[in-house]
């Protein structure tokens, strides 16, 4: 494993670690605080995508043989989801 992929790993662990924070945040104050969203809900969204593109600048390999070439391809925007482009 290379330097630069052990920071990556370090940053999704805490990013996922701050997910969890989020979500028990959430269990316990509501998906609601005063008739609003809860902020927490916005940030966890955010947060989600920055995971996405951290997990994607890993560039895992789609399968374990040797012999599959590896895609070199970053996350698309949500407006690419479910879309034809």
């Amino acid at each position: 494993m290379q330097d630069h992929e052990i920071v990556l790993l370090d940053e999704i662990a805490r990013t996922m670690d701050d997910l969890d924070a989020l979500a028990a945040h959430v269990a316990s104050a509501g998906h609601t605080i005063a008739g609003r969203v809860n902020p927490a809900l916005t940030e966890a969204r955010q947060m989600r995508i920055a995971l996405a593109r951290l997990v994607a600048a890993l560039r895992l390999p789609e399968d374990d043989s040797e012999n599959v070439p590896q895609r070199r391809v970053g996350v698309r925007g949500t407006y690419a989801l479910g879309g034809s482009q």
